[in-house]
């Protein structure tokens, strides 16, 4: 185990502590080529009452991998880190990967924009991901804070501005 996930682990467990919870931690490690960061996403299997920390539409989680982003800064780790519980992010990613393909074909077929409720940066950024190879429409973020959301937009208006 590389010092980055030993000091992660050992953050995480005492947060876990912290905040009354007991669960088995799943650190995985990937390089990326581009950036001299690594990218690590943390699986936190917790067993009971994982409702309270991943809290309502994932905010306690975000909050949760917050609070670790500030404890690793200070221990010098600027690797990028994504927190999970139970896979719930996982399972949202797959939920939103649904939705936003549906879109996109409604939004090929009809010719008419498509608005999404607001999200979150990771869920926005997986909507981009989702659809950046899909030739037929793009994809905008617009909104502030809290109230960021994403447009799909069909490419003939874009392209015929």
């Amino acid at each position: 185990m590389t010092e980055s996930k030993e000091i992660i682990e050992e953050s995480i467990e005492k947060l876990l502590n912290l905040t009354g919870f007991e669960g088995e931690i799943s650190i995985v490690e990937r390089s990326d080529s581009k950036a001299d960061y690594k990218n690590i996403n943390c699986n936190i299997e917790i067993k009971k009452d994982s409702n309270f920390i991943i809290g309502k539409d994932g905010v306690t989680l975000q909050s949760l991998e917050s609070l670790l982003r500030i404890i690793l800064f200070k221990k010098d780790v600027k690797d990028r880190i994504i927190i999970d519980i139970n896979d719930y992010r996982e399972s949202k990613k797959n939920n939103i990967k649904r939705l936003v393909l549906e879109l996109a074909e409604k939004v090929a077929r009809e010719k008419k924009p498509q608005v999404l409720k607001p999200m979150n940066a990771f869920e926005r950024r997986n909507v981009h991901i989702f659809l950046e190879n899909d030739k037929r429409v793009q994809t905008e973020s617009i909104g502030e804070k809290l109230e960021r959301k994403i447009v799909i937009k069909p490419q003939s208006i874009i392209e015929s501005l």
